[in-house]
């Protein structure tokens, strides 16, 4: 006997009668909640997801956005999408399949569909699952320091911009072809240079760009830009954003789940921290955070960052977001928080959990301690746009950048017993530089006993010429180093092509068609001059 049923293709109208590709997943005993997702990555990709919906007595609702795959209409990426998700919970609200519970849920770009559709209808949805969220053009694709994030953009950009159809791995095959590609200058005209033509390639992003810093998204900031397109109720007229004080305003109850190793691990927290924040009493809200990246968890491996972190990480999260709804409809308070203790191999029910703070300063003898530096000095090195330092992914062993001299590093001995970091590391740097600005990478790694380095937190700041008190919070973190391991701070001019490098002219980075010549850059060392505060779990 059929335990489901699929109406695919159905022709959903959009606010203004555009047809929207639609397909509903029917369980055996109807009405029944219903589970909405609307994707630019097809549908189709989501057979798997509906059958298990459908299987635990949901109706699941599959839409491609307007303008990819069997949708009508132009795709112009986090445009539009409140207007057609209202639309979608209003015609499935008209469905005799549906019991009037409707929850909203995606991943990545869907997770900013599944939340403009909440926030644009709210009295018509009983709850929001958000995982991973890329929470807008901006927040997905430049840094809190405000510079832009140049392979992220350009690799995805490629693989799903600007067709009805996403080129899968077209970037990475084109990348591994032409390993120089994205040196290319000036970076407003490498949209001619990729392997797909992308006239939106630059004046899409380009009003996403400014000098200077913007607030870091985590718990403790606002992540939605101030002032930028808001209306007096907190909405963004321009669609592109999820306003802070329409979040804070949310009366839904909202799963927010992350891993510790995807790029948009601030999004998720500060998404947890803002929804519901001004409601009295606060909506239900749930947080988990694995040791996984982007895809979450998978049932396939345990490893992750370049750590293997045993099958205790390994969750079942479609039992635990079906447990969530199952308790929302019920009426109870299914607020959980589970956040993965990376080094621990266990999951705590506290976030934030930091409950002191660990000063360590940088020492004129290449020392991180918490001892109190009088000696006054200054150490160098030389940033070159020419060569600058490169990127690797967080999985990767650092060790291989030893040998470069672009950067300086201080260390602290070995650590028989480490404490468990918990929360954001911040540093501060006294610094400056010869050039007309400067970028500053921070990282925090972790020199294993075995010989390993690791990536443990890192962050960055663009700042102007001249010397400079500079604050880099890093990605939060929830991690033990492992027993003998030594914590290390790095301090460098680029992280290249993560970020796009600043060219030593005094110039737009962007616009600008050759690099500079290289540049010093110093940190200052001694009294209140460069530090990093750890946060500290005390107590389990």
């Amino acid at each position: 006997m059929a335990t489901l049923r699929i109406d695919a293709n159905q022709r959903v109208p959009a606010a203004d009668g555009l047809g929207l590709a639609t397909d509903v997943y029917l369980p055996t005993t109807l009405p029944a909640p219903v589970v909405v997702t609307r994707t630019p990555y097809g549908r189709g990709a989501l057979l798997a997801n509906g059958a298990g919906w459908a299987r635990h007595g949901f109706v699941f609702v599959a839409q491609d956005v307007r303008g990819r795959y069997g949708s009508d209409g132009v795709w112009t990426p986090y445009r539009g999408e409140r207007g057609d998700g209202a639309a979608l919970v209003e015609w499935v609200h008209r469905q005799l399949w549906c019991d009037g519970n409707v929850i909203l849920a995606g991943a990545s770009y869907g997770s900013f569909t599944a939340w403009a559709a909440a926030l644009a209808v709210p009295h018509l949805v009983r709850t929001v699952i958000s995982e991973v969220p890329a929470a807008g053009l901006r927040a997905a694709n430049v840094d809190p320091s405000g510079v832009l994030r140049l392979a992220e953009y350009a690799g995805w950009w490629t693989d799903h911009a600007e067709a009805r159809v996403s080129r899968d791995s077209l970037a990475g095959r084109m990348l591994l072809e032409d390993p120089d590609l994205l040196r290319s200058l000036p970076i407003a005209d490498l949209g001619q240079r990729l392997w797909a033509r992308l006239p939106r390639w630059w004046n899409t992003i380009a009003g996403n760009l400014r000098d200077g810093p913007v607030d870091r998204p985590h718990a403790e900031r606002r992540h939605t830009e101030p002032g930028r397109g808001a209306t007096p109720g907190g909405r963004s007229s321009d669609d592109e954003t999820l306003g802070e004080p329409e979040l804070a305003a949310c009366p839904l109850p909202a799963l927010h789940i992350g891993g510790w190793y995807d790029l948009f691990l601030p999004q998720t927290l500060s998404q947890w921290t803002t929804a519901g924040r001004d409601r009295a009493p606060r909506p239900a809200r749930g947080l988990v955070i694995g040791p996984w990246g982007h895809e979450l968890s998978s049932p396939s491996t345990s490893a992750a960052g370049g750590r293997d972190h045993g099958p205790e990480s390994q969750l079942p999260l479609g039992r635990l977001q079906v447990a969530w709804i199952r308790g929302v409809l019920a009426g109870d308070d299914p607020s959980l928080i589970k956040v993965f203790v990376v080094g621990e191999r266990r999951w705590s029910d506290r976030w934030p959990a930091a409950t002191s703070t660990r000063r360590l300063h940088a020492a004129a003898d290449g020392h991180l301690t918490e001892a109190f530096p009088r000696e006054v000095a200054g150490r160098s090195f030389v940033h070159d746009p020419a060569d600058p330092h490169p990127s690797l992914p967080v999985s990767q062993d650092r060790t291989v950048l030893d040998c470069r001299a672009d950067r300086v590093a201080f260390r602290t001995g070995p650590q028989p017993s480490p404490p468990v970091l918990a929360g954001t590391p911040v540093i501060r740097l006294r610094a400056d530089t010869t050039a007309p600005s400067a970028d500053w990478i921070g990282r925090l790694v972790e020199r294993r006993a075995d010989g390993r380095t690791l990536e443990i937190a890192s962050g960055s700041a663009a700042v102007g010429s001249g010397a400079s008190t500079v604050e880099i919070p890093l990605d939060p973190i929830a991690l033990r180093p492992a027993p003998g391991s030594r914590l290390e701070l790095q301090l460098t001019g680029s992280d290249f092509p993560r970020l796009a490098r600043n060219l030593n002219t005094g110039r737009d980075r962007y616009t600008t068609a050759a690099v500079g010549g290289p540049a010093i850059q110093t940190v200052h060392l001694g009294p209140d001059h460069t530090w990093i505060d750890l946060p500290i779990r005390e107590r389990p």
